[in-house]
């Protein structure tokens, strides 16, 4: 609300509180902003309509701003809260890094729509200092495991089919140079993980869904170094790039006893071009990549066997949620 004798203006500038345009018609200066899909009231923080996307957000007023929360979120056009400064600064373009060099290749745009399209709501945020504190020692590593998973590294949170929406993504932040959650991998798996969970929210083979988020999260990789195979040097940087994991990245490549790469596992390699390719998939080679699956199953589950709490789930080979997006 503006103060009589505090400020100036111009008619040429008709831009004000979040870049939006000023109507100064409806209730006097700088008292309404058009968003696009309503106007909104600055001096109260509500709207002159109803959400347009309120069936989105049963649980909150459909004239509120951002949920009460400017803090944190954002509207850009008046329908819909998005995720706002809670990734600011240097954590935000991290994140948009991550993102864009996974964009233009392999499933992760796919991912990463479907949730930005769904009736419910995905936020990605950082996790809260409190609760990753407690997994880490002074030095910035993790007290429980060494490797990424979701555990760890990021965690979807008030998963769909829960009762609490907007469901939220959440990444443990860089700490002592490390970059922790904010790597390509921690945010496709956690995307991915976010799918899983749309697809099937009933599905309790933990196994099963860790073990499908690495090899849907491989064969991004691959979608990623397709162009540069034949260079094993640049593959493996490009594999340090993306922050992936050695025992996930055994899945695509075969590794000796002094843990030196020696070639692709090609089976994997095989399935992966044909579905780059759109060719066919014989009988044999699906069999072989699921016993290809089945032995990172092995892997996966001896990683994890702390978070499984010492239950045992059947290693099964089945990746539903990758069968599906891979035919898009």
């Amino acid at each position: 609300m503006l103060q009589p004798g505090r400020h100036a203006n111009t008619s040429d500038y008709r831009y004000g509180f979040n870049g939006m345009e000023l109507d100064n018609e409806l209730k006097g200066e700088g008292n309404s902003y058009d968003f696009g899909a309503r106007m909104l009231d600055p001096r109260i923080g509500r709207w002159f309509a109803r959400d347009p996307l309120a069936a989105k957000y049963p649980e909150l007023s459909s004239y509120n701003y951002v949920a009460n929360n400017p803090l944190v979120y954002i509207d850009p056009d008046g329908q819909q809260i998005i995720f706002g400064i809670g990734l600011s600064g240097d954590l935000r373009k991290i994140y948009n890094s991550a993102i864009s060099k996974m964009e233009h290749s392999g499933i992760f745009n796919v991912l990463y729509n479907t949730l930005k399209d769904h009736k419910e709501t995905f936020i990605v945020n950082k996790i809260p200092a409190n609760s990753y504190n407690k997994l880490m020692t002074e030095n910035g590593d993790f007290t429980a495991a060494r490797d990424v998973n979701y555990s760890w590294f990021g965690l979807v949170e008030n998963q769909p089919g829960e009762s609490s929406n907007p469901h939220t993504i959440n990444l443990v932040p860089p700490r002592q140079s490390k970059p922790q959650g904010f790597t390509q991998s921690t945010i496709f798996e956690e995307v991915f993980h976010a799918n899983q969970y749309m697809d099937n929210p009933s599905n309790e083979n933990n196994l099963e869904i860790e073990t499908e988020a690495k090899v849907a999260k491989v064969f991004q990789l691959y979608s990623q170094v397709v162009d540069h195979v034949g260079d094993m040097s640049e593959v493996l940087a490009k594999s340090r790039d993306f922050g992936i994991s050695g025992y996930e990245l055994k899945l695509l490549l075969n590794v000796n006893e002094s843990n030196a790469v020696t070639g692709y596992n090609q089976n994997v390699k095989d399935y992966f071009d044909a579905i780059i390719n759109g060719t066919a998939i014989s009988e044999e080679l699906e069999s072989s990549f699921r016993n290809s699956i089945k032995e990172l199953g092995a892997r996966v589950d001896e990683v994890y066997k702390d978070h499984f709490n010492g239950k045992k789930f059947e290693n099964t080979g089945n990746t539903p949620t990758f069968d599906k997006l891979k035919e898009k």
